[in-house]
């Protein structure tokens, strides 16, 4: 059943779904991670300008935390903002037909946020590019050979300088042959 639903998909709706489905079972890590490495991050995102969130992003994917891979996604998503009372970065996510502010780091849902409680982070299409490359470094490490090859062909599409030297090092420990080719062509 599940492979006449995949079959129809063509390969980079695939991919955009491995890599999704990636990101889903890292998640739960986020709450695991260190606050102190990843707060100050976090928190530059909400910068301002487009070249401040790009740089915090990239920070992000160097810091190999897989921890930051729902914010970005939250970020990508639109769900990524700076709630107006404090200015504190926080994910806007829907709970029992409310929007609640989720923090970003812990997890710890915030309370329930309006519409206009929180100005949404922008995204342009230079940026979007940034996310997903920082995405894709965060995920070349994971334990399932399927997810490293959606992060690989993600990075592939990307063509970040910035990935290069995450690309290599997993590269030099990759196992997986399809993985390993998908990785060097990337």
């Amino acid at each position: 059943m599940l492979i006449r639903l995949i079959r129809p998909l063509s390969r980079a709706a695939l991919a955009r779904l491995m890599l999704l489905l990636a990101c889903l079972m890292l998640a739960p890590t986020a709450v695991r991670a260190d606050p102190a490495a990843l707060a100050p991050l976090v928190e530059a995102l909400g910068g301002g300008s487009f070249d401040d969130t790009e740089k915090a992003v990239t920070a992000l994917g160097a810091l190999g935390d897989p921890a930051a891979v729902p914010v970005l996604e939250a970020l990508q998503a639109g769900q990524l903002g700076l709630r107006k009372a404090d200015r504190r970065v926080v994910i806007q996510r829907e709970e029992g037909g409310a929007t609640v502010a989720v923090d970003p780091v812990t997890g710890e849902v915030l309370g329930p946020v309006g519409r206009r409680d929180v100005d949404r982070i922008r995204v342009n299409n230079r940026l979007r590019g940034a996310i997903a490359g920082a995405i894709g470094t965060l995920t070349l490490g994971a334990p399932d050979a399927a997810t490293r090859l959606a992060a690989a062909q993600s990075m592939f599409r990307t063509r970040s300088p910035d990935s290069l030297p995450a690309l290599d090092a997993a590269l030099a420990k990759e196992t997986d042959a399809g993985v390993r080719q998908a990785m060097a062509e990337a």
